[in-house]
């Protein structure tokens, strides 16, 4: 062991030094570029949070929206039948054909919206399926 030690000269170990002080010099810019890398995928997945925490909002108002078009509709059945049973005035009938008109076009806007939906949540998931695949990969 100790010839292998006075293998080293001076000037091969000043080269030496010198040349880890660069590897060094490069070391912590890497690591102060990783650092920043890091911050700005932490900021990423917050985006990311909050998209998914605002679609989560929008699927419940959906959600609630469907509900309450449907509650309106099946009352609507409901006052239709009690026409037809007679216990109703006759110009009802027309107030019903009006509702029912404005039932229709809401139930379209409402196929509209539940289409956009559709197609914003299975992109969103789409891009969040990938990745979390990509993430799952092994290294």
């Amino acid at each position: 062991m100790k010839e292998e030690t006075f293998a080293y000269t001076f000037p091969t170990m000043h080269s030496e030094h010198r040349f880890w002080h660069q590897e060094h010099g490069q070391w912590k810019r890497d690591a102060v570029q990783w650092q920043t890398d890091y911050e700005e995928s932490l900021a990423g997945l917050q985006r990311i949070e909050t998209i998914v925490q605002n679609h989560a909002a929008s699927l419940t108002a959906h959600a609630k929206t469907i509900a309450d078009h449907e509650k309106t509709f099946d009352q609507h059945e409901r006052s239709m039948e009690e026409y037809e049973q007679g216990q109703s005035e006759p110009e009802v009938q027309e107030q019903m054909a009006m509702a029912h008109k404005q039932q229709a076009e809401r139930h379209i806007d409402q196929r509209v919206a539940h289409e956009k939906m559709k197609k914003e949540h299975h992109t969103i998931l789409a891009q969040l399926n990938a990745l979390q695949a990509l993430l799952a990969a092994p290294t």
